[in-house]
């Protein structure tokens, strides 16, 4: 297990990030074991081969993973297959939606307390 070790790293992030089912380790996971490293999280290659509603409710997945930490964003560090890219297009629907949501329940809580 390498996780230990990028934790004692003087690394401000970690690049390249792959989460299942490429990888072992979970976007939380990799969190909580570098609570203060950004995280860099490389959509899995993989995920491309599927069918649409699998890819969709990966995209969605992620992304609502992703969504509860702060310093984390999402990229493709590999070549999308052909006839793929309009999943991304999903996937960016998504994150705008959830910074959207995120952004009022912060709104939301600062006018209650």
């Amino acid at each position: 297990n390498l996780a230990p070790l990028f934790a004692q790293t003087s690394l401000d992030f970690i690049e390249s990030f792959t989460p299942p089912p490429d990888c072992n380790m979970t976007v939380t996971e990799a969190r909580n074991s570098w609570p203060e490293k950004a995280l860099l999280v490389n959509f899995p290659s993989s995920v491309f081969l599927n069918k649409y509603d699998i890819l969709k409710s990966y995209c969605k997945s992620l992304i609502s993973e992703v969504a509860i930490f702060n310093g984390v964003a999402i990229g493709i560090s590999e070549d999308i297959p052909a006839g793929k890219a309009d999943v991304m297009v999903q996937m960016f629907r998504y994150l705008r939606d959830f910074s959207m949501m995120r952004q009022l329940r912060k709104d939301i809580n600062e006018s209650v307390t």
